[in-house]
Formats: structure tokens, C-alpha cells, sequence
């Protein structure tokens, strides 16, 4: 089966207040409204003022799987940025109103070679924690904190997914520090190929 990439641009409908904004804006980066490929995965951020960061690794394009080792082979990989400051946008709305607002919401796709997917995913092979690490019982909540959610797998595969807030530290702390790495991967990525895009 063939499958291409494919980008969904922002929600554009009319609303009446700003929460409405905010709630579209966050069901369209959660709920992977921006894309029509399944995350293998997937981190996003989101500050209490509205702050949304979301990286993602996804796989497309022709598929097929080896007969005898039954590793999937031929296939593409991207990365996928998604940015969204809520404070920015709620300052165009003040400024604009409603009648056809659409959130401003940054979105940037770039396709990677099989290596760097390889090295993007190794950043977790040796990754050891807990599934319930003792620090999490006496853990304080704060809702002014960073909230993290960090997920591995597809909507109908054996998937897995990580929540926190700010910064776990403790037994959790070389899954915060493998997904901060690969962030800055996919950062650096990005930025060096919009700079080769970009005319003398």
C-alpha cells in the first residue's frame, strides 16, 4: 500500500471567544489533526499561558516487510514541528477579533534519512526506568508547571505514553534528558535545512 505525507493547515472557523482559540488549537495538536500519518512518536510541552511545542516522528511512503526478517524496509521517515504561542495569538485576537481568525500556529515537516531515524530512536534503547518510580507518590502538582507528554506507538499498536510536569529529575530523569536530546536533534535539523533553502 502507497502513502504520502501530508500536512493539514490550522482550524479555521469562527469563534466567540478566545478559549474556543485555545481548545482547537490544543484538539488539533493532540489529537494529530495536522497530519495524516500515525506518530511512532510523538513529545509535546504545553505551559500554563499556552505555550505548545510538538515533535514527532512519523513514517510514510511505499512500505514493505523483509519475507525472512519481517523488518519493515522501504519506507520514509519525517519529523514534524508544531509551535504555538497562545500569548502571541491572543493578542492578534484582541487586536483583530473574531471574524475569521485563525490561530497562528507554526508547522514544519522534513524528511530524514534512515539513519538519522535510527539515531534519533537509539537516544531510548538504553533508557531504564520505572513504571511507577517511588519519587511520583510524593510528587507536587503545580499548575503553573511545563506539562510533558511523551508517547511511543500508533493509535492501533501496542503503544505506551509518559506524563509529567516540569522536571520528574530522579528515576525518570534519563527519559527527560533522551527526549530533550532528540528535541535539540530535530532542532538542529531543521534550522540547517532551512538555511540551505534559503538564496545567497
Amino acid at each position: 500500500m502507497s502513502f504520502y505525507l501530508k500536512i493539514y493547515p490550522p482550524p479555521q472557523q469562527e469563534f466567540e471567544s478566545f478559549d474556543d482559540v485555545s481548545r482547537a488549537t490544543e484538539k488539533y495538536i493532540r489529537q494529530d489533526k495536522h497530519t495524516n500519518q500515525t506518530s511512532l512518536m510523538k513529545f509535546m510541552s504545553v505551559t500554563a499561558f499556552g505555550h505548545y511545542e510538538c515533535y514527532e516522528i512519523v513514517q510514510f511512503g511505499e512500505t514493505s516487510v523483509h519475507p525472512k526478517t519481517q523488518q519493515i524496509i522501504s519506507s520514509k521517515y519525517a519529523v514534524i514541528r508544531v509551535l504555538w504561542d497562545g500569548v502571541e495569538d491572543e493578542r492578534r485576537w484582541d487586536e483583530q477579533g473574531a471574524d475569521e481568525f485563525i490561530p497562528k500556529i507554526k508547522l514544519q515537516a522534513l524528511e530524514i534519512s534512515h539513519k538519522q531515524f535510527k539515531e534519533l530512536f537509539s537516544l531510548f534503547n538504553t533508557v531504564d526506568i520505572p513504571i511507577w518510580p517511588r519519587n511520583l507518590a510524593t510528587h507536587k502538582i503545580g499548575a503553573d508547571g511545563i506539562m510533558y507528554d511523551l508517547k511511543f506507538g500508533g493509535q492501533t499498536d501496542i503503544s505506551v505514553t509518559y506524563s509529567w510536569v516540569n522536571d520528574m529529575g530522579g528515576a525518570w530523569k534519563q527519559l527527560s534528558n533522551s527526549i530533550m536530546t532528540a528535541k535539540d536533534k530535530i532542532n538542529i535539523w531543521i534550522t540547517e535545512h532551512e538555511n540551505s533553502q534559503r538564496k545567497p
